[in-house]
């Protein structure tokens, strides 16, 4: 089902709801990942899927190195580890698109850092 929607213009949302999740499928992410604007992927969720600690480290790496454009990731249930914790702290660090966002967000007043 994913290499299908490889072949869709322009989609902007998976949301992949109580079914098993493979290594193989998060690696064909990857085309959807690295779409730029406004053909790019907006939204990811994973619900109930049964992932692994090694699943999300590996969906961390993928989004890293896709230079992801997302607004919205949702891992409900997901097994953590802190491997695949500290592979989520590094790809919101190195992540390009999330550091402007950030920054816009603080010139516009929607965020605002407290002392």
């Amino acid at each position: 089902m994913i290499s299908a929607l490889e072949h869709q213009k322009v989609f902007k949302s998976i949301v992949y709801r109580r079914n098993g999740l493979s290594e193989q499928v998060i690696e064909r992410l990857y085309p959807l990942l690295t779409r730029r604007p406004p053909q790019h992927l907006v939204e990811l969720k994973f619900i109930d899927c049964n992932m692994t600690g090694s699943q999300v480290a590996l969906l961390c790496d993928t989004l890293t190195c896709a230079d992801s454009r997302l607004r919205t990731l949702a891992l409900v249930n997901a097994q953590q580890t802190d491997r695949s914790f500290g592979r989520m702290i590094s790809w919101l660090k190195d992540s390009q698109y999330i550091r402007n966002k950030l920054l816009e967000c603080f010139q516009l007043g929607h965020i605002t850092l407290l002392d």
